[in-house]
């Protein structure tokens, strides 16, 4: 069975973005403040807006309004007016900017019922934070964050000091008499964690990934529009993350990764007896150094940004354009059959492919894959299902993708192996050669020798 064939143009419309009919486009050069005015939000009406906890009725509308405002254009839109917060030659309220540094204290403020039940915005989070040149470093020049939403991976515990960096709406700019005071509205707050989640998202963080973008990706689903989440942002950030990952770094972690995730199951197969059969296939392909893809179908919310070693045959190679996205023209994708899969496959998305690997859809490859585990897709099968009664349909499948740098071709390895072993072998009948000869020449001395012996000793008879 060969996965459906739809990925690619799944991929290339679900991460195109998607316009609102009442959206806004203000002339060239303009800021995000002009787009604003628009739509009819100018400054004097930003610089109304208080504190949340005094918001009014009106308050909350004119709020709701900007987060829809920013929710219209994506994040490649946003880039023509973003403007990098530390490198402004003037601050104007109601421009987009590009802040960074971390974040030191946070407060959750509901949002009115009525309006929270309209919009889907239960609460609003009032952030304090400390900006700065780079992520995670400090100033003495502080903040206030107003957004929609938190990283998962901060809920319910104390955040202090965490690296951030977000895009918002600059609301008020003044000055405390030491350092300017600035408050923003954001729909989204990056996180670039140091320590406390899983190695591969620490290493993505590393290379600049914001890792708080793998809580939009929505598991067993097809891959979704911007309009639902941003998990186009997610792929493209993770793919473009991976390829700056030091390989043996890479490699090392990601063999003590296979190694915990197999010991982590054990325990639980140990604390409830549950399905020891899976447990006992996870600690095998992992004392063989690999991942088994049980977790990765039956876990995918826990296994998300985490490093995996596949081994298996690639029956499908393609290369994807790439239209909407400056950090790529184009990137992979490989389906790959590990033997632990029940002929089931493994998207991978890879950065590039080896020199000379095959393409098409009836290769077969063996690979090792070395990546990040990103989501649970929902596809339809090429193969048609047939049950009692019905036509035939195409069976709804889930598949585990993962996004990697680039795959070792096991076939090019063995090429080069078998090519010495080529070598050796003409080396050794050479050598077996000369010794056939030189045993044949004295095999011939030797018979003339009893020869001689037998003549002389028959001429002595007489």
């Amino acid at each position: 069975m060969t996965i459906c064939r739809t990925l690619p143009l799944l991929v290339a419309l679900m991460f195109c973005p998607c316009y609102g009919a009442d959206r806004l486009v203000a002339a060239d050069g303009a800021g995000f403040r002009d787009v604003l005015e628009l739509a009819g939000i100018g400054p004097d009406r930003l610089t109304e807006i208080p504190d949340p906890a005094d918001y009014g009725a009106e308050d909350w509308q004119n709020l709701i309004r900007l987060v829809h405002r920013l929710e219209q254009y994506s994040t490649s839109e946003q880039d023509r007016w973003a403007i990098e917060w530390t490198k402004a030659a003037e601050r104007l309220v109601g421009d987009l900017y590009d802040v960074v540094g971390s974040v030191e204290a946070i407060e959750a403020v509901p949002v009115p019922e009525q309006l929270a039940e309209a919009h889907g915005i239960a609460s609003l989070y009032r952030c304090q934070v400390r900006m700065g040149d780079s992520i995670g470093e400090s100033s003495q020049a502080t903040g206030t964050v107003l957004s929609t939403g938190i990283p998962a991976g901060w809920q319910g515990r104390e955040v202090s000091g965490e690296p951030i960096g977000f895009r918002g709406i600059l609301l008020v700019h003044t000055s405390d008499g030491v350092s300017p005071v600035a408050t923003f509205l954001t729909t989204h707050l990056g996180w670039f964690p140091r320590q406390g989640v899983p190695a591969g998202q620490l290493l993505l963080a590393r290379q600049g990934m914001d890792v708080a973008l793998f809580d939009e990706v929505k598991h067993r689903r097809p891959f979704v529009g911007p309009e639902v989440s941003r998990e186009g942002d997610a792929f493209y950030s993770c793919l473009a993350a991976i390829r700056g990952v030091d390989s043996n770094e890479l490699a090392q972690l990601s063999r003590q990764s296979v190694a915990q995730l197999a010991d982590q199951w054990q325990a639980m197969e140990t604390a409830d007896r549950n399905q020891p059969a899976i447990v006992a296939e996870i600690r095998r392909r992992s004392d063989l150094g690999f991942s088994s893809v049980a977790p990765l179908f039956l876990q995918p919310e826990e296994m998300v940004g985490r490093l995996v070693r596949l081994e298996g045959t690639a029956r499908r190679a393609v290369q994807i354009a790439v239209a909407d996205d400056s950090r790529f023209s184009s990137y992979c994708e490989l389906e790959v059959f590990p033997p632990d899969s029940q002929n089931l496959p493994v998207v991978c998305c890879v950065n590039e492919l080896p020199a000379g690997f095959p393409t098409g859809d009836m290769i077969r490859e063996p690979v090792q894959v070395v990546g990040v585990f990103f989501k649970s897709w929902l596809y339809r099968s090429r193969t048609l299902d047939r049950r009692g009664g019905e036509t035939g349909r195409q069976q709804r499948l889930y598949t585990p993708v993962v996004v990697a740098s680039r795959p070792t071709w096991l076939r090019a390895e063995a090429g080069q192996t078998s090519s010495w072993g080529l070598w050796g072998g003409v080396v050794v009948l050479a050598i077996l050669g000369v010794v056939v000869l030189n045993a044949i020449r004295l095999a011939r001395r030797d018979r003339r020798a009893r020869s001689a012996r037998q003549w002389i000793d028959v001429t002595n008879l007489e």
